[in-house]
């Protein structure tokens, strides 16, 4: 009898907490608005984007490169990743060069566009820009919008992306200094997007605690009553513990 944007479900750390509430949400089938922000490289989209960067540009090694191989936003087929990962982990490859190599050969001798790309554009944020687009279309397309709360959230982080690349290239400018491609990563696997608003009428708030502060809920179950960790301790002070620190205070009272 309760309307499902009048009950929250709220926990210390949404970005500990969101895959497993997604799958619950998900697997019920029961509508819900996430509430908060998390790290680009934590949603599948960045995890690719950063891992497909880490690789070619910072010199990564298998896992980052599989982090893109293994998505849907690859040209690679799943069961070609799986069969590419296994042959490296049995041959102990670890180079860039040997992994890219083994890469070639498993797709009779093409190498993937994304890497070309890479290569090819003027710039590390012209790079960025060009991929994260051709990421985008190629995981969902152009023929229909997508839909989906997966497809809701890889959207708001391309988005966060493409603002994120505006933002550089307009400091780029102003201090006419370019932007080297090891920044440019690190940016990006900073960089946070808004996972939803609370504000979506018939849908469960799930949020975090410092989202739901000011809100009024007439039904909340909270997430995460661990001891230390809800309510949140002070951290231990550098030089005196805590039980020092109190008989100070109350000689100093």
């Amino acid at each position: 009898g309760v309307e499902a944007e009048e009950i929250a479900v709220i926990c210390p750390s949404l970005e500990r907490r969101r895959a497993s509430l997604e799958t619950a949400f998900t697997t019920f089938g029961l509508p819900y608005a996430l509430e908060g922000r998390v790290k680009l490289a934590q949603l599948p989209f960045g995890h690719a984007l950063c891992g497909l960067l880490r690789f070619v540009w910072l010199g990564g090694g298998r896992s980052d490169l599989f982090s893109f191989v293994r998505s849907p936003y690859s040209e690679v087929t799943r069961s070609s990743a799986d069969y590419l990962e296994g042959r490296l982990r049995g041959r102990g490859i670890h180079s860039p060069d040997r992994i890219e190599a083994e890469l070639i050969s498993l797709r009779n001798g093409r190498r993937l566009a994304d890497l070309e790309l890479l290569e090819a554009a003027e710039s590390p944020l012209q790079a960025v820009r060009e991929l994260s687009t051709l990421l985008l279309k190629r995981a969902y397309g152009l023929e229909s919008p997508p839909v989906s709360e997966s497809a809701r959230l890889e959207l708001r982080a391309h988005e966060s992306v493409r603002a994120l690349l505006d933002e550089l290239e307009s400091w780029q400018e102003l201090s006419g200094q370019a932007l080297g491609r090891d920044d440019l990563v690190a940016a990006l696997e900073r960089a946070s997007v808004s996972i939803g608003s609370a504000d979506e009428p018939d849908r469960v708030v799930v949020s975090d605690l410092l989202q739901a502060r000011a809100r009024r809920f007439k039904v909340v179950f909270v997430v995460g009553l661990e001891e230390g960790s809800l309510p949140r301790r002070s951290p231990q002070h550098e030089l005196l513990g805590d039980q020092a620190r109190e008989k100070l205070e109350q000689k100093m009272i």
